[in-house]
């Protein structure tokens, strides 16, 4: 027997005759393999009425196979009170067919949705992206089973498994890949050649092509089919294969021209799987994970973490990494194949591998990342990069749960879904702030509100209104009670988190000081534990939910709402002026107060605190902007604030939305910026009516005024044709390829001046410079995004189009 120390990179299983067998994938420094474990076989859970019935599920015969339940084990779990019973199969196919004869004859099952492969990560503790030790031995299997290793007729079975800690890029090999195909008159995947494809790993950068004239920086290779072999075996040599939208692209085209030219593209031996994942495609593959980066960069985007509106590769390596990426666009590259043209080529070959360099880039930089959430949620990479992050909660929550000898709730109904989405849960407080711009602002908020609410009341779905009547004092505003003698499933494991991610902070900050240098891993625990803890409280409103709680959710924003209110009421009484407040932070007004005031004044208030919750100061800033804005009823956050370093924050304009053209938001950000650094107005109406007059000559170049939007159904299913929607039809009848979840990029062009928006609109890429409508741009996009600032702060839309006031900054305070 062998003791075997490696990095677990996938699980899944396959069924022999009699059994579904439970396989993972690891590796060591030199190679991977499968090892298999025959100990552990499908189950869920059920409640029993008594023996008998028990007995009598023994003694059944279940579908056309006419299989019975492996075993019935008693055990500690619980659900709804009640003790539960683990009833266990020989094959994943046997539990699907049971769990529904279980449901017809009205036995409560539990966790009988659980994938096979997650259930063994979950009772096993393990965490894809760290290491295992294992005992493993080698056995004889029947002669000619596909699990055969290169031994020969033999299999590594384990015989006992941990996890333990090691460093994941001393045994990963991650390398990426890219595509470049002739464009058709109509996009249909794998219906037109690869002409260009490349490879970037730490160790090399390839890029391979045939049938063209040769230029510097490409490989020659004899025809298509040899590219499809190469790049096929070059990224066999990866464990972690990285694309940039391979899910819909890259993997999908190469298997079509794989069939098409009679070869085969084989991923560790075997078939690519295309799957439906929401909107999109997952590709999964057998022994090796493919991460496909355009996922990492949509999770990135919706968290906040990176602040890009367009996600193309382009924008991306321009937002995020500071680097100009040029485009290349699919006439162009048609137009550089058909001539042969050396300097063409040349810059379609650069653009091929800087398409696999970024690409790369985006790995390595934000993989330790989705490593470290992959270790809190026991889920692969390839499922942790394609998870919301009410998925990443829940996976953490199961895997909690059954540490603690806890059964999970099971999923709701499509009935309860719509119940749940009908009956909102109300919000945060807002004050509506005072509108206009104002001086000297002191912004204080609440460290991690929500949680370290959750933490303070022990709020937790199975602490709801318990039994006990001393905990009736541990009441929110809104009626609901949680008990205070036995600590909760979601706060106990938000406080241990909050206090790990406090720990590793300090650490974190600590090197940086001592080295001088950041501590990728370090930062990227830290960071994965605040997506979590961010996510947890939108997980409990959560309408698909297992743990959905409108009560818990509520109780949440209820006490939220009182911490705001009384923590602007003592600002009051201490002789503040409150400008503003909003769910965890206060603006006030400092007038004759100082900085120390400040800080006393938050020390008062902690004081009053639970021992979890903390109010901090944000920062001190000379000048802010306020602009009043209702939306449904409720006030919407619309401000922008400047410290005494000139750094600004902006909330809720325009310049942080993706439905405005870039000279607008621009525009915007410039008059934002000069309100609020000179404290004179008029400087901003000589930016707007500079811009006014760049848009009347034609002179604006075109990547300003570009509209981003998201296709989100196919533009057939739209009832109404918009913009987007007649921009995206037009796209594709020239053969460009879009589907559900394309971003498109539109100009409204000059046309007809009897045609309608819809009429004017074209993507992008097919317009020319100088083909636009300025005074659609003038109308509907500039004068809308600046109005009303100006508006707070004396001026009309004939002031900005026609001349300005000269007014001092008193006159807004």
């Amino acid at each position: 027997m062998d003791k075997v120390k490696a990095l677990l990179i996938d699980v899944s299983y396959e069924d022999d005759e009699n059994n579904s067998v439970l396989k993972i994938f690891v590796k060591d420094k030199n190679e991977g393999c499968w090892v298999y474990d025959n100990s552990f076989h499908p189950y869920f859970y059920a409640i029993f009425y008594d023996e008998k019935e028990i007995e009598k599920i023994r003694g059944m015969k279940f579908g056309e196979e006419k299989f019975s339940v492996l075993e019935i084990k008693e055990t500690k779990m619980t659900a709804q009170g009640k003790k539960a019973h683990k009833v266990v199969f020989r094959k994943v196919s046997h539990l699907v067919q049971a769990r529904k004869d279980f449901h017809d004859i009205g036995i409560k099952r539990f966790e009988y949705d659980v994938p096979f492969s997650k259930r063994y990560l979950f009772d096993n503790a393990l965490e894809p992206g760290n290491f295992v030790e294992m005992e493993i031995e080698e056995v004889k299997t029947p002669k000619g089973k596909l699990y055969e290793t290169k031994k020969g007729a033999l299999r590594r079975e384990i015989k006992s498994i941990n996890k333990i800690d090691g460093d994941f890029f001393e045994n990963a090999v991650v390398g990426a890949f890219d595509l470049e195909t002739w464009s058709g008159k109509k996009f249909e995947v794998g219906a037109e050649p690869i002409l260009m494809a490349s490879v970037v790993s730490d160790n090399e950068k390839k890029v391979y092509s045939y049938e063209t004239k040769k230029v510097k920086g490409m490989e020659m290779l004899a025809d298509e089919k040899e590219l499809v072999d190469t790049v096929t075996k070059k990224i066999n040599e990866f464990d972690f294969i990285v694309t940039y939208n391979g899910d819909n692209f890259d993997f999908p085209y190469m298997k079509k021209r794989a069939d098409k030219l009679k070869t085969k593209f084989l991923i560790n031996g075997e078939e690519i799987r295309v799957k439906r994942h929401g909107l999109d495609n997952a590709v999964e593959l057998e022994g090796k994970q493919h991460i496909d980066a355009y996922q990492i960069m949509k999770l990135l985007q919706r968290t906040g973490s990176v602040n890009t509106v367009k996600l193309d590769l382009e924008s991306v390596s321009e937002k995020v990494f500071g680097v100009y990426k040029e485009k290349v666009f699919p006439s162009e590259i048609n137009d550089a194949w058909k001539s042969g043209d050396a300097k063409k080529l040349t810059r379609l070959v650069d653009y091929n591998l800087k398409d696999s360099e970024v690409t790369y880039k985006i790995a390595k930089d934000f993989l330790p990342l989705f490593i470290e959430i992959s270790k809190l949620t026991s889920q692969t990479l390839a499922d942790t990069t394609r998870a919301t992050t009410s998925q990443m909660v829940e996976d953490l929550l199961m895997k909690e749960a059954h540490l603690r000898c806890v059964i999970a709730p099971n999923k709701p109904h499509e009935g309860d879904v719509k119940t749940r989405t009908e009956n909102p849960i109300k919000g945060a407080f807002v004050k509506e702030p005072m509108a206009g711009l104002h001086e000297q602002i002191a912004v204080l908020d609440f460290a991690s509100l929500y949680p370290s609410i959750i933490i303070s009341h022990n709020i937790s779905p199975e602490t709801l209104n318990c039994s006990h009547a001393e905990c009736k004092k541990n009441v929110s505003s809104d009626g609901t009670y949680f008990c205070t003698k036995e600590k909760g499933l979601f706060p106990e494991i938000i406080e241990r988190m909050l206090k790990q991610r406090l720990k590793l902070k300090a650490e974190y900050k600590k090197k940086k000081k001592e080295k001088g240098t950041d501590d990728k891993i370090l930062f990227a625990k830290q960071w994965a534990l605040k997506i979590i803890l961010n996510s947890v409280y939108g997980y409990l409103g959560y309408a698909r939910a297992r743990w959905y709680s409108r009560e818990c959710a509520s109780a949440v924003t209820a006490w939220a709402r009182g911490y705001i209110q009384e923590t602007i009421k003592h600002a009051e009484k201490e002789g503040f002026k409150v400008l503003y407040g909003d769910t965890d932070s206060t603006f006030l007004l400092m007038n004759k107060k100082t900085k120390k005031e400040v800080e006393e004044f938050a020390e008062k208030v902690n004081k009053t605190l639970p021992d979890t919750m903390e109010l901090e100061i944000d920062g001190f800033y000379k000048r802010g902007l306020f602009v009043t804005k209702r939306e449904g009823g409720a006030a919407k956050k619309r401000y922008a604030l400047i410290d005494e370093k000139g750094n600004l924050k902006i909330v809720g304009f325009e310049y942080v939305r993706r439905d405005w053209c870039n000279a607008a938001k621009e525009t915007q950000k410039k008059v934002i910026e000069l309100v609020l650094s000179q404290g004179n107005p008029e400087e901003a109406v000589k930016f707007v009516r500079k811009t006014i007059e760049e848009l009347k000559s034609g002179a604006m170049p075109k990547k300003e005024l570009a509209i981003m939007t998201l296709l989100q159904r196919e533009p057939k299913d739209y009832d109404s044709i918009g913009p987007h929607v007649a921009a995206a039809e037009k796209a594709i009848a020239r053969g460009k390829q879009l589907g559900v979840g394309s971003m498109l990029s539109f100009i409204i062009t000059k046309g007809n001046e009897k045609a309608s928006i819809s009429d004017k609109a074209e993507l992008e890429e097919f317009v020319e410079e100088g083909n636009y409508d300025a005074n659609y741009y003038i109308e509907n996009q500039v004068l809308p995004a600046v109005i009303r600032i100006m508006q707070e702060l004396g001026y009309s839309r004939e002031d900005l189009l026609q001349g300005g006031k000269q007014t001092g900054l008193s006159a807004w305070g």
